[in-house]
């Protein structure tokens, strides 16, 4: 056999090797890159920021722009610094960057600097906070995966008499409780999800899982404290009325 020949089997054979690779793995494949074992790492912790920076966040509402910088930026791994064991990335894109902290061991990163949003807050205070992305923009990705409700969820529909496409409310008009939620959870995060219904506020508990979210419970209450929304997101002993 030619050169020619033996050129085109190998060509045609490595061809349909990448083509069944891929349709097992499909983006899996690609994890062992650097940048995406990075970025996995931090959006699989919670993202601390200074309340300075919060501020400033919030004054530009920029915290979907800062979700993005980490998912859709580049590491400048010049200006990093990786040598110890907790790692200093620098993100940039065409109008932000930041650096960012992590420890691949610990569950949390932290946004250590900010360049490229306009200053609202001057103060120099260094106590870190939680940074969430927006309201819409996680109700939007829990929008978008397909929806099964759970027993308790349709119990709760039929008690209250809602309408049984009130998820669709849920996701497109709810309010997420993000600071009673779970929203690191492993492997399935847990969001208490607020809305209105009737001139009643309705809590909502949804579990994202990978390839679908579960609406797991639904329950009425208009005097909602610290106590019941900490307890609704973790206890199976909630008094459904249904139930």
């Amino acid at each position: 056999m030619n050169f020619k020949k033996r050129l085109l089997y190998y060509l045609s054979g490595f061809s349909l090797g990448l083509i069944i690779v891929f349709s097992i793995l499909g983006v899996r494949g690609c994890e062992w890159l650097p940048k995406t074992r990075i970025v996995t790492a931090i959006n699989s912790t919670q993202l601390l920021v200074s309340k300075a920076d919060l501020e400033n966040i919030k004054c530009n509402t920029a915290s979907d722009a800062i979700f993005s910088l980490i998912n859709n930026g580049e590491i400048d791994f010049k200006k990093s610094n990786t040598e110890n064991e907790s790692k200093k990335y620098f993100f940039t894109n065409d109008s932000l960057s930041a650096v960012i902290e992590i420890n691949f061991s610990d569950s949390v990163s932290t946004i250590l600097e900010i360049n490229g949003l306009k200053k609202c807050s001057f103060e120099k205070n260094i106590s870190l906070l939680p940074l969430y992305r927006s309201n819409a923009s996680m109700l939007k990705i829990l929008e978008n995966l397909p929806i099964k409700n759970e027993e308790a969820f349709n119990c709760s529909i039929k008690y209250y008499s809602l309408d049984s496409n009130i998820s669709k409310k849920i996701l497109s008009e709810g309010n997420i409780l993000f600071k009673h939620s779970l929203p690191k959870r492993k492997p399935n995060p847990l969001f208490i999800v607020e809305f209105q219904e009737k001139l009643s506020t309705y809590y909502a508990l949804i579990q994202q899982g990978e390839k679908r979210i579960r609406l797991k419970k639904l329950i009425q209450n208009n005097n909602a404290d610290e106590a019941f929304l900490n307890s609704f997101v973790i206890s199976d002993k909630d008094s459904i009325p249904c139930e």
